[in-house]
């Protein structure tokens, strides 16, 4: 008998639009009293506020319930996407986007977006280059403890120190993954220790496929040093 196909799902469907909570106030704190003066700033930066609700995506439950269907990686949290032609959140590309939420004044979806790294640490020991399964076999410039700080200036005393005491472990793991020698990211030379960025994949990016195969076939050091210029 023949086994009926589940429906393809099109590419980026299994995450959708935020809902209004997560669109920032019609007017941004860097407009009132005491923001930005220029005319010309404060239109540009109007104008990149009003892209935050075409940006911010939620996971569908279907990730979580059935994720071998899915290459997203799970998030409890609303998230920003770099836009263009990118799906999926990235590790340091979120860095600034943290700045940018706050400065309009969007502090918990800033925290829920740190929430969603700090998440992938307590999953995978570190923070992926991406958030897709198969950009487990990298990270990029380790910024979640900048990220962490960003949040926290914006806390009272009390929720400030909650939110380190929470941190603070998880950014122990990522710094101790970052250490290992298992990894490749820390050589020892004489009495000095030096980190690098390091990926230990030595066949065509799964994202790049098609691009690599071609550039792979000089050997599988040039896939190795491909992977590793994307965790730059």
């Amino acid at each position: 008998p023949m086994i009926p196909r589940r429906p393809r799902h099109e590419p980026g469907a299994e995450l959708v639009p935020c809902p209004a909570d997560h669109h920032g106030p019609a007017v941004p704190p860097f407009m009132n009293r005491g923001g930005l003066r220029d005319e010309k700033l404060r239109s540009f930066a109007l104008g990149i506020h009003k892209l935050w609700p075409t940006l911010c995506r939620i996971t569908t439950p279907e990730v979580a319930s059935a994720p071998q269907r899915y290459s997203a990686l799970p998030r409890k949290f609303a998230m920003m996407l770099p836009g263009g032609r990118f799906r999926e959140t990235y590790y340091w590309d979120t860095y600034w986007i943290i700045k940018g939420l706050l400065v309009s004044g969007m502090q918990s979806t800033a925290r829920g977006m740190v929430e969603n790294l700090l998440h992938d640490v307590e999953l995978f020991g570190f923070v992926p280059n991406g958030g897709r399964i198969y950009y487990l076999n990298r990270s990029q410039p380790p910024l979640l403890h900048a990220m962490v700080a960003e949040v926290a200036k914006t806390m009272d005393a009390a929720e400030e120190l909650e939110w380190l005491k929470r941190a603070l472990p998880v950014l122990v793991r990522e710094y101790n993954w970052w250490m290992s020698p298992d990894w490749g990211h820390m050589l020892r030379i004489g009495d000095f220790f030096l980190n690098r960025y390091y990926s230990q994949l030595r066949d065509p990016r799964p994202e790049s496929y098609r691009e690599d195969l071609a550039t792979c076939a000089a050997g599988a050091d040039v896939c190795q040093q491909l992977a590793t210029v994307a965790e730059t």
